[in-house]
């Protein structure tokens, strides 16, 4: 949010909305990749996590999550630019939406995590 805010309000920088939605995304894709490979998917047994194969793995949570960039721009384009909600609303409900598509693929794919 606050990179967005930075980047599209006009009080800031003021670019173009879905060039500043994905300069902010790509920013939180590399932290939320830093925090999956140390916490969320680190398995409690092995202890400390091991860095092997984190370069497969960052290009594999690239992939997945630039298609949900490419989502997030879809959605909040829609929900500001075609239905008028207010540019941080329609920003928080497609930051909802695409943590779930980008959680749900890598935990399947990229660290292969079994649903219940």
């Amino acid at each position: 949010m606050g990179m967005l805010f930075l980047l599209a309000d006009p009080r800031c920088l003021g670019l173009n909305l879905s060039l500043s939605k994905i300069l902010a995304a790509e920013t939180a894709l590399a932290n939320n990749f830093l925090w999956n490979e140390l916490w969320t998917f680190r398995p409690p047994e092995r202890g400390a996590p091991s860095h092997q194969g984190w370069p497969r793995r960052f290009l594999l949570f690239n992939l997945i999550c630039g298609a949900g960039i490419g989502l997030a721009v879809l959605l909040l384009n829609l929900f500001h630019s075609l239905l008028g909600m207010n540019l941080y609303m329609a920003n928080f409900l497609t930051i909802v939406i695409v943590s779930l598509w980008n959680y749900v693929l890598n935990s399947r794919i990229n660290w292969k995590i079994q649903g219940p």
